[in-house]
């Protein structure tokens, strides 16, 4: 499997389990640190 599909699989399924939260100010914070994340694994390569 790919670098780019491994990516996708794991932070999608991070995803999914942010979007099961209730309360929206978590969900909003969770999200934005994911994609704080995703840029700096991005940034690495």
């Amino acid at each position: 499997m790919e670098y780019t599909e491994r990516m996708k699989e794991k932070y999608m399924a991070k995803v999914d389990k942010i979007n099961k939260i209730d309360d929206e100010g978590t969900r909003v914070h969770l999200k934005l640190k994911l994609m704080a994340d995703v840029i700096n694994e991005l940034s690495k390569n």
